[in-house]
């Protein structure tokens, strides 16, 4: 995984406002950092209250 991601990732994990982590994954994504897996961060759904099965990184790309 690039750094990008884990950065992605360990902003989850910290729990930091959502919609930090989006603005930080659509400016990775435009810069070309490359994409951070999807089911990387949809494992991280029950860290933000969410239900299992949630699209977390869906709604990430739409905020």
């Amino acid at each position: 995984m690039t750094v990008s991601g884990r950065t992605v990732l360990d902003l989850v994990g910290y729990g930091e406002d959502l919609s930090l982590v989006a603005a930080v994954l659509r400016d990775f994504e435009a810069a070309g950092a490359g994409m951070v897996p999807p089911a990387d961060v949809n494992a991280r759904v029950a860290r933000c209250g969410f239900p299992d099965g949630f699209d977390l990184y869906g709604y990430l790309r739409e905020q």
